[in-house]
């Protein structure tokens, strides 16, 4: 659930209008507009900075570089850096930005999303080297348990891998619909993540844009059913 683990630690930078803000400067990085530099601006000019980088589409990677390189313990620029390398496929950028997280604080977030960047390149054992590293520091996170489950049944142990699905089905089926579709897409049981998103948003409980942004969604990304209830708006 990446929207409130991004509010979570947007706390204290300027509410809810500066989640908006950077809700728009991410959908648009990805289009190639400068994301990471928007940070450093100051609250009353960023929609400025915006407008005035639009035609920039190569700087996005390269000003969010540049400034980890100035300013290294920064982990919300690593974190966001490391998204906009997952949806732009970039998978060894992303690892080595996960890493770098990692370095500066260990987190249950970082070490799940390396279990997907690892199952999706087929490194199964690495995946469940990370994935049960974010489990130990969180036991709580449904997420990185059913995509331990998925891996370990990719790997052949079908008992841990059930074991671990029954866990944190338990745990998903106690939240929301958004919930309960980010533990659905990660399980692979797409029909029934895009029936939950379909709820979520119709209940106001997530917005288009971060679903598209949310890494459990990219592994139901290219579902046409997807991209109409997000409306399109990656394309």
């Amino acid at each position: 659930m990446f929207e409130q683990h991004i509010a979570n630690r947007l706390g204290g930078l300027g509410g809810s209008s500066f989640l908006d803000f950077f809700l728009t400067a991410f959908e648009q990085s990805l289009h190639g507009i400068d994301l990471i530099a928007c940070i450093e601006q100051k609250h009353d000019d960023r929609t400025t900075f915006l407008r005035r980088h639009q035609r920039h589409a190569k700087l996005a990677l390269r000003n969010g570089k540049d400034l980890i390189e100035r300013q290294p313990d920064l982990i919300f620029a690593q974190e966001w850096l490391s998204i906009l390398h997952l949806h732009r496929k970039r998978y060894a950028d992303a690892i080595a930005t996960c890493r770098r997280e990692i370095e500066l604080c260990d987190a249950h977030s970082p070490r799940r999303l390396l279990g997907y960047l690892y199952e999706w390149l087929g490194r199964y054992p690495e995946a469940i080297a990370e994935l049960e590293q974010s489990i130990l520091l969180d036991p709580s996170d449904y997420e990185a348990r059913a995509e331990l489950a998925k891996v370990y049944r990719l790997a052949g142990q079908q008992e841990a891998a059930t074991e671990q699905y029954a866990l944190a089905r338990e745990m998903a089926l106690q939240d929301d619909e958004y919930g309960r579709a980010c533990f659905a897409a990660v399980s692979g049981e797409t029909e029934q993540a895009l029936a939950l998103l379909e709820v979520a948003l119709t209940k106001g409980q997530l917005q288009p844009g971060w679903a598209r942004i949310d890494p459990e969604f990219a592994f139901i990304s290219a579902e046409p059913r997807f991209k109409m209830l997000i409306g399109n708006s990656g394309e």
